[in-house]
């Protein structure tokens, strides 16, 4: 199963890359991720190739605190409908528990656990074994951002008890310290924050309950979190594989661990077929080439066109529509 984020996981990469000289759009690309998800914030892409990019981006770059960097420009809203359902909780504890809930919306693979003791709480960071081999940037990115919403309902001075990270310690702490205000812990066997009960039992002031309810409602409704119809999924693995001219049905399979037969039927059965959905991805690629000004041979070759007048019959054919 491929594992979504919605592209506002990205907010901060952008400025981040510009100060060290990077390109960001050059790095989408490289990772496979189309680069409207720069200023799109509700496109759905591979959680994967996020954790990569970011990894990426910190090696090019040459730091290693990269997350901390994008956590410390990020606004609130980058949360999106979730930031809403959070600021409507009765308690800090209800918030990070609808957090816990709720954060397929903003990224599959990275889970919230809550481990508490009536004294003291671990808040811990679950990763997906995909997203493991690339997961320093990631986690250091969503336990920073985590701290910074903690310190919106509880106090803008506060900070958690300890800091966990299973990585090993950096060459430079300076932004840990900004970001938590105390020097984690690396070389852990778990990463996450602890935190005392007695600040999770805070009531938010002005939460409106019935609010949240509603928010909560509509999250549920939208999709398409951990149960997303397949055809999302291979929507995603289609617009990486189109960058890299690879769009073929049987490699989309094999990414999902299935067949081809499989695919079909799977995508039949969401009302769709694979050929429906990589025209769609190549309309949606068409007009930010254009804009860019990418020549037509250019632009036929990134979407997997296998000659220039295939794709100017294609071309004409969309404009006909």
């Amino acid at each position: 199963m491929t594992l979504l984020a919605r592209s506002a996981v990205l907010e901060g990469l952008d400025v981040v890359a510009r100060e060290r000289g990077l390109v960001p759009a050059s790095l989408l690309r490289a990772a496979g991720i189309p680069e409207r998800a720069l200023s799109e914030r509700d496109l759905r892409i591979s959680s994967e190739q996020v954790a990569s990019l970011l990894e990426m981006t910190a090696r090019q770059a040459g730091i290693d605190d990269l997350g901390l960097r994008m956590a410390l420009v990020r606004r609130p809203s980058v949360m999106g409908p979730l930031r809403l359902l959070l600021r409507e909780q009765p308690t800090v504890g209800q918030a990070i528990a609808a957090l816990a809930k709720f954060s397929w919306a903003q990224i599959e693979g990275l889970g919230l656990t809550i481990e508490d003791d009536g004294e003291i709480a671990l808040l811990r960071l679950e990763i997906d074994p995909a997203l493991a081999p690339a997961n320093r940037e990631a986690s250091e990115l969503t336990l920073a951002s985590l701290t910074g919403l903690l310190r919106e309902f509880i106090g803008r001075d506060w900070q958690p008890e300890m800091v966990l990270f299973i990585h090993p310690r950096p060459a430079s702490l300076t932004r840990h310290l900004a970001c938590f205000g105390r020097v984690p812990m690396f070389g852990q066997e778990q990463t996450g924050l602890v935190v005392t009960s007695a600040e999770l039992r805070q009531p938010i002031e002005g939460a409106d309950p019935g609010a949240a309810a509603m928010v909560e409602r509509l999250l549920g409704q939208a999709g398409p979190g951990p149960a997303a119809r397949e055809a999302d999924r291979v929507l995603t693995l289609i617009r990486a594989a189109l960058s890299r001219g690879d769009c073929r049905a049987d490699r989309i399979a094999q990414r999902l661990g299935i067949d081809r037969r499989t695919l079909h039927r799977r995508l039949a059965r969401d009302g769709t077929s694979f050929t429906a959905l990589v025209q769609q991805a190549r309309r949606e690629a068409l007009g930010p080439m254009v804009a860019a000004g990418y020549s037509k041979t250019e632009i036929a070759g990134r979407l997997g066109f296998s000659c220039l007048s295939a794709f100017s019959r294609w071309s004409r054919g969309v404009a006909a529509t």
